[in-house]
Protein backbone atom coordinates (compact mmCIF):
# COMPACT_ATOMS: atom_id res chain seq x y z
CA UNK A 1 0.00 0.00 0.00
CA UNK A 2 1.47 3.48 -0.99
CA UNK A 3 2.12 5.98 1.77
CA UNK A 4 -0.64 8.60 2.00
CA UNK A 5 0.39 12.44 0.40
CA UNK A 6 0.10 13.61 4.41
CA UNK A 7 2.29 10.97 5.67
CA UNK A 8 4.46 11.99 2.35
CA UNK A 9 4.57 16.00 3.83
CA UNK A 10 4.91 15.23 6.99
CA UNK A 11 8.40 13.01 6.25
CA UNK A 12 9.12 15.61 4.21
CA UNK A 13 8.81 18.40 6.84
CA UNK A 14 10.84 16.26 9.08
CA UNK A 15 13.27 15.98 6.79
CA UNK A 16 13.43 19.20 5.52
CA UNK A 17 13.97 19.97 10.23
CA UNK A 18 17.14 17.33 10.43
CA UNK A 19 18.79 18.93 7.16
CA UNK A 20 18.23 22.30 9.08
CA UNK A 21 19.45 21.04 12.28
CA UNK A 22 22.20 19.16 11.01
CA UNK A 23 23.70 22.37 8.58
CA UNK A 24 23.30 24.50 12.08
CA UNK A 25 25.35 22.05 13.77
CA UNK A 26 28.08 22.43 11.18
CA UNK A 27 27.93 25.90 10.35
CA UNK A 28 28.26 26.37 14.62
CA UNK A 29 30.79 24.20 14.60
CA UNK A 30 33.06 24.94 12.02
CA UNK A 31 34.69 27.94 12.94
CA UNK A 32 36.25 25.47 15.96
CA UNK A 33 37.44 22.69 13.29
CA UNK A 34 38.73 25.23 11.38
CA UNK A 35 41.01 27.30 13.74
CA UNK A 36 41.88 23.41 14.61
CA UNK A 37 42.54 22.41 11.46
CA UNK A 38 44.60 25.91 11.12
CA UNK A 39 46.60 25.45 14.49
CA UNK A 40 47.87 21.89 13.41
CA UNK A 41 49.16 22.81 10.41
CA UNK A 42 50.94 25.43 11.63
CA UNK A 43 52.61 23.12 13.38
CA UNK A 44 53.54 21.39 10.56
CA UNK A 45 54.61 24.00 8.92
CA UNK A 46 57.14 25.01 11.76
CA UNK A 47 58.28 21.56 12.18
CA UNK A 48 59.34 21.15 8.74
CA UNK A 49 60.95 24.83 8.90
CA UNK A 50 62.88 23.59 10.97
CA UNK A 51 64.27 20.53 9.53
CA UNK A 52 64.57 22.27 6.19
CA UNK A 53 66.91 25.03 8.47
CA UNK A 54 69.01 21.98 10.09
CA UNK A 55 69.51 19.89 6.82
CA UNK A 56 70.93 23.29 5.32
CA UNK A 57 72.92 23.74 8.13
CA UNK A 58 74.18 20.44 8.03
CA UNK A 59 75.24 20.99 3.68
CA UNK A 60 77.09 24.10 4.80
CA UNK A 61 79.06 22.68 6.88
CA UNK A 62 79.91 19.97 4.85
CA UNK A 63 80.48 22.45 2.21
CA UNK A 64 82.65 24.01 4.27
CA UNK A 65 84.80 20.92 6.01
CA UNK A 66 84.87 19.48 2.15
CA UNK A 67 86.20 22.83 0.32
CA UNK A 68 87.79 21.15 -2.57
CA UNK A 69 85.49 18.30 -2.99
CA UNK A 70 83.02 21.50 -3.43
CA UNK A 71 85.13 23.40 -5.59
CA UNK A 72 85.52 19.88 -7.75
CA UNK A 73 81.88 18.96 -8.36
CA UNK A 74 80.82 22.50 -9.00
CA UNK A 75 83.58 22.88 -11.66
CA UNK A 76 82.75 18.99 -13.11
CA UNK A 77 79.27 19.88 -13.18
CA UNK A 78 79.89 23.28 -14.82
CA UNK A 79 82.10 21.70 -17.67
CA UNK A 80 79.12 19.26 -18.14
CA UNK A 81 76.68 21.72 -18.60
CA UNK A 82 79.27 24.01 -21.10
CA UNK A 83 79.98 20.78 -23.00
CA UNK A 84 75.95 20.30 -23.49
CA UNK A 85 75.47 23.22 -24.61
CA UNK A 86 78.59 23.60 -27.18
CA UNK A 87 77.02 20.64 -28.57
CA UNK A 88 73.58 22.11 -29.21
CA UNK A 89 74.87 24.52 -30.89
CA UNK A 90 76.59 22.73 -33.34
CA UNK A 91 73.65 20.92 -34.17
Amino acid sequence: MAPSREKIIEDAKRLAADVAAYVSEGRDSAPARIAGLKSAAQEQFEVAKDMTRERARQIDEAARENVWVTAGIAAAVGALIGVLFSRNKRD
